[in-house]
């Protein structure tokens, strides 16, 4: 019985098809990124300061549609809607590398954006604003930097700015 429950399980995992491999001449080409909708308030201070963004770069290559993986520089900015700097991040060539995951589309570069780390809040989460636009820019190695925004605004600011 225990013979059969092995080669059940070799089988199974036989029968899964092999991910393509990323084709060598391909290059960055279009950023995806995923943020949730809301920072958190993870200090109870009744303002949002964290939250989390995955970045898949997609290169030029129609035939290979999946995320590739690349080295470069991210940065990444919260502007309010009138495109004003509310924080931003910069992650170098070993901060980038580090943030490669194996996910299950491809990979990807999962990034913590937390609001009191950005050089520009001073090391405070009180913002006014109450929602904000993600800017994601890429800096590959070789060739131009790729920029994307994410389809919908990000929850900023009070936790409770709506029930006042």
């Amino acid at each position: 019985m225990a013979i059969a429950s092995i080669a059940c399980l070799s089988g199974c995992v036989a029968d899964t098809p092999p991910r393509p491999r990323q084709p060598q001449n391909i290059h960055p080409a279009k950023l995806i990124p995923a943020a949730n909708g809301a920072f958190i308030d993870t200090d109870a201070n009744r303002y949002r300061d964290t939250s989390t963004v995955v970045v898949y770069v997609m290169g030029n290559a129609p035939a290979y549609q999946l995320p590739i993986a690349v080295t470069g520089e991210f940065l990444l900015r919260l502007e309010d809607p009138k495109g004003r700097l509310v924080a931003e991040w910069k992650f170098d060539h070993k901060e980038t590398a580090a943030a490669m995951r194996t996910l299950p589309p491809g990979p990807g570069f999962v990034f913590e954006m937390d609001i009191r780390k950005s050089p520009y809040t001073h090391g405070s989460d009180v913002i006014e604003q109450s929602e904000a636009e993600l800017l994601v820019t890429f800096i590959p190695d070789e060739g131009d930097a790729i920029k994307a925004r994410t389809s919908a605004v990000l929850l900023i600011g009070p936790v409770d700015r709506g029930t006042r």
